[in-house]
């Protein structure tokens, strides 16, 4: 498989770069708690920190593609992630992240983006492949003199898995709801890869673009049905005011009863709610790349 992520946000900029603008993120704050979901809700959890990465902050403009649009989504949630793993897991405070100020009190997610497309080789025009999102991870890891436990669930074609790093346990199959529960009850960071998918009465799903989130999070009752859930994502498509708006979105995770013409590598489990589509155009789960310090 060993697609490229792409999600194309347009976005205005000037013809001048303003890379020196910076994305200050805060850091060390106490993780979000939604209070009024862990009462309602059987069961419930959540890791995020209070703030959010954007992928199209004006300061990246020069990163942008030809058409003033970002694809960015994977070195963001990446962002995301390595600064949440850094902030919030004690094995992990000697990760070395650039942007991050001498204080440890906040980083420019700009300038770790910017280090993570060169690490990633990131294709300002396609997108991310995978297999270099996860050996940028073992790099930045090795460097900071850290192991990464790194897990991939995903349904690829061998020629593409052989392209993986070899400490990286491959899970070939398709995802599910109880992948994400179980490896965020264990501390995991989970980066989901989605299709954006159009159906065509008479011809069922057709694949377009994709795109990439974080899943910090997941509320389910009981007696819902295993392939229910209720997820609570940081989608880096969006900028967060970071007083004012949560860094998550809550969406409901469900499993299409129509799977025609869906391809081998994307889950029949769609997601539903703000920012996401629904009817004729749905959002499928493809691939989980997970990881923590070991």
């Amino acid at each position: 498989m060993g697609r490229a992520i792409l999600l194309l946000l347009v976005v205005l900029s000037s013809c001048a770069s303003r890379k020196e603008l910076p994305q200050v993120v805060p850091l060390g704050k106490t993780p979000l708690v939604s209070e009024n979901a862990a009462v309602v809700y059987d069961q419930y959890f959540l890791r995020f920190p209070t703030a959010g990465v954007f992928q199209a902050h004006e300061g990246l403009d020069d990163k942008f593609t030809k058409e003033g649009s970002s694809v960015l989504c994977l070195p963001a949630a990446l962002a995301f992630a390595l600064l949440q793993e850094r902030d919030m897991n004690p094995k992990a405070k000697g990760l070395v992240l650039k942007g991050t100020s001498a204080d440890g009190a906040t980083a420019d997610a700009n300038v770790l983006i910017r280090d993570l497309v060169e690490c990633t080789k990131t294709d300002l025009e396609k997108g991310t492949k995978t297999y270099n999102a996860i050996a940028c991870l073992n790099r930045i890891f090795a460097a900071s003199e850290l192991t990464a436990d790194i897990h991939f669930v995903a349904r690829w074609e061998p020629e593409s898995a052989t392209k993986l790093d070899r400490n990286v346990k491959h899970v070939n199959r398709l995802a599910t709801p109880a992948d994400i529960q179980r490896f965020l009850r264990a501390g995991y960071n989970v980066i989901a890869a989605v299709d954006f998918y159009q159906f065509q009465k008479g011809t069922g799903w057709t694949i377009g673009k994709g795109h990439v989130i974080n899943i910090g999070g997941f509320s389910r009752q009981n007696s819902w049905p295993p392939e229910l859930l209720n997820l609570y994502v940081h989608d880096p498509f969006f900028s967060f005011d970071q007083t004012d708006y949560p860094v998550f979105d809550s969406v409901l995770m469900s499993k299409s009863r129509v799977e025609t013409n869906l391809a081998s590598f994307t889950t029949a489990y769609f997601l539903e709610g703000y920012p996401f589509p629904g009817l004729a155009s749905r959002v499928f789960l493809s691939e989980l790349l997970i990881f923590k310090t070991r």
